[in-house]
């Protein structure tokens, strides 16, 4: 029994040490060294969580690792003086597998600086190279929702080398599983159902699968950071790579809030997050520049839009002949005509994915040949930015005031809108003439009656109107579902449940737009006869753009229900909107329901943040 006890307290009294030790090793490192430390473990230092964002076990060392920095850090240091214990995937000793740990226990003095060999960190460090780095935004890829908020990703800037595409790209993706439907994979993106994992690429596959095969163009922005920090950000990323990964939310914990994170841990600025439940690419943009840590971006056209530039430089003449050697796979061209239709047929095999069917194959190994016997070079083009820098852009949040008079009545309004851009404001810095709104509501006082109500709620509301053109032959589309008013009838307490789903084509270009768009609108409201309404309906769209300042939309709807077979309805509604400052304007507008002759009209200011 004595023995027993004996063993007890001296098990006590190691562990005590060991405990002292943990707080010892933590609580003498300054301030500064610990919110380091705490960045290296994903402790959330932009929401300031006491838990670790970092899911994989393995990334590690003490079994409360995830949430307990002390006991982390002094597992960490005995690990590095035990050579038998191996981690992630590599199984790699604890030099290897951590070494921005190792960078920083060496700095504060907590382990002796050894000459310990790891090949596969080094070969990997040396194939990447990086002398810098920048943050790369891509542009929205109309043909998915899930892409309309745009991509970010960040960029290794390789030392000496002879073609930027030969830079490295690392970015945070969803894993996903292909089986999954489109129900599945909503759910599992909204509520951390996929592993988040950084990855690195070649630079010119990220280039060929967003700016090449998806239309997308490239902003390139250089972080400000020495070539140490980015030294030891590489080294993090190595870390994270080999043995952890992140449960992905889509709304908040994606690409754009993990990048933030990482660049957090070799920035000392206080990195802001709104206080909202989504963060989105353009938040990093904004946030970076903000404060002080990019640099003018360099613009990177996609083949696409590469190729459209390169066509408008042609005379009609031109322009003509190469429509229709298109069609007739004729090689009846000149020099430049050669080169434009070249750009075209490697944009077309980029979109198939390098699978050309065999007259196409046949065409485009035709026009090399005929090029090559032509001495002239190739006639150079300055590519010009199609929308302005994304850091220009208004904040997604709005709030409005306004003033309207219907029913003769005056209403005062107040709104608010969750995001993200709609096709009445400003398209600095964002997709031309698209729109994607959600979660938003406006509440009215109605002077006469004294009265509350509430004008519409906006469950979410997507446009993206695209010129079509013969080299990309893109459909426009809009889907909307809103509760709003209902104009038929003599209140403004009367409302209706709408759900509309509109194809068609756009034409025109960054600074017009002609849209007709048609499909069907299946209406709820208990003022109905039948409770419900469905039928045919279509919108003719015009937008134009005057000098970045102003915007005029004239939006005309028509729409007949076939349950009660009741004569069609058109509604006008022109909007202009006045840019006072990137994030406030005015704007006038106008709704006539011109079957019931039931008009609307008014003001509202709106702020943006």
């Amino acid at each position: 029994m004595r023995t027993y006890l004996r063993l007890t307290l001296f098990s006590f009294l190691i562990c005590e040490a060991a405990c002292i030790q943990a707080v010892s090793f933590y609580d003498d490192l300054q301030d500064n060294q610990k919110t380091l430390w705490l960045k290296l473990l994903h402790y959330s230092p932009l929401r300031l969580s006491g838990i670790s964002l970092a899911d994989g076990k393995s990334f590690f060392i003490h079994e409360k690792g995830n949430h307990d920095a002390k006991a982390e850090l002094t597992a960490t240091i005995e690990a590095f003086q035990d050579e038998t214990q191996l981690f992630g995937k590599g199984k790699l000793k604890a030099a290897c597998a951590f070494p921005a740990r190792r960078i920083f226990l060496e700095n504060n003095k907590l382990i002796n600086k050894n000459a310990i060999t790891c090949p596969n960190w080094e070969r990997w460090i040396e194939e990447i190279n990086p002398t810098s780095m920048s943050l790369v935004f891509s542009d929205a890829y109309p043909n998915n929702p899930a892409s309309m908020f745009g991509h970010t990703f960040i960029r290794f800037n390789k030392k000496n080398k002879t073609n930027d595409l030969l830079d490295y790209g690392a970015s945070y993706e969803a894993i996903t599983d292909p089986s999954d439907n489109a129900i599945i994979y909503t759910l599992k993106g909204l509520f951390g159902g996929y592993p988040g994992l950084f990855d690195l690429h070649p630079y010119y596959k990220k280039v060929n699968s967003y700016s090449n095969s998806e239309g997308r163009n490239l902003w390139e922005y250089k972080l400000k950071l020495t070539k140490d920090q980015v030294f030891f950000l590489l080294a993090h990323v190595w870390e994270i790579y080999n043995t952890t990964y992140f449960d992905y939310y889509f709304l908040d914990e994606n690409c754009s809030y993990h990048l933030l994170e990482l660049i957090q841990i070799v920035s000392d600025k206080k990195f802001r997050v709104p206080l909202r439940w989504f963060y989105l690419p353009r938040d990093i943009v904004i946030e970076l520049f903000d404060q002080g840590l990019l640099e003018e971006p360099i613009f990177r056209p996609s083949l696409k839009e590469q190729f459209r530039q390169r066509f408008e430089s042609l005379s009609k003449k031109d322009q003509r002949i190469i429509r229709q050697a298109y069609q007739n796979k004729s090689l009846d061209l000149n020099k430049d005509q050669i080169d434009a239709m070249i750009h075209l047929m490697q944009l077309d095999r980029y979109r198939a994915e390098g699978k050309l069917d065999q007259e196409e194959l046949q065409f485009l190994n035709q026009l090399f040949l005929k090029r090559s016997k032509i001495k002239e070079e190739k006639k150079e083009i300055t590519y010009r930015p199609t929308s302005t820098t994304p850091h220009l852009g208004h904040g997604t949040e709005r709030f409005r005031l306004g003033q309207s008079y219907q029913h003769e009545q005056m209403i005062s309004h107040v709104s608010y809108r969750s995001g993200y851009h709609s096709l009445t404001e400003s398209d600095l810095g964002y997709s031309p003439f698209s729109e994607f709104t959600f979660l938003g509501g406006d509440l009215n006082y109605l002077h006469k009656e004294k009265k509350i109500s509430y004008d519409h709620i906006n469950v979410i509301s997507v446009t993206s109107l695209h010129p079509w053109s013969f080299y990309y032959s893109q459909l426009s589309w809009r889907i909307q579902l809103i509760n709003e008013e209902l104009m038929e009838t003599d209140s403004v307490n009367d409302h209706a449940t709408n759900l509309k789903f509109h194809l068609g084509l756009s034409y025109g270009n960054d600074h017009y737009i002609l849209s007709l768009l048609a499909g069907a609108k299946l209406r709820y409201s208990s003022h109905f006869n039948k409770n419900f309404e469905f039928g045919p309906s279509a919108d003719f769209i015009f937008g134009y753009q005057i000098f970045n300042r102003a915007k005029l939309i004239m939006d005309i709807n028509y729409y007949a229900n076939l349950i009660d077979k009741s004569f069609p309805r058109v509604t006008i509604n022109p909007i202009f909107n006045y840019y006072i400052s990137r994030n406030v304007d005015i704007e006038l507008f106008y709704k006539h329901l011109t079957n019931f002759n039931k008009k609307k009209y008014g003001i509202h200011l709106g702020y943006s943040f």
